[in-house]
């Protein structure tokens, strides 16, 4: 079941709570959403700056 961590929390718990349903590190997880998060925010960057 997903739920927030209460123990491995950096904000809110919720890639701890994530990393401990599917038995993984944390750190990893994070480094994971970091680089999504990374693209994302450049795509939509030099999609409205691009002309």
């Amino acid at each position: 079941m997903l739920q927030k961590s209460t123990t491995d929390r950096m904000i809110f718990g919720v890639c701890g709570g994530i990393a401990e349903s599917f038995n993984i590190s944390p750190l990893i997880l994070r480094a994971i959403f970091f680089v999504l998060h990374l693209f994302l925010f450049l795509y939509i960057f030099y999609l409205l700056a691009l002309p």
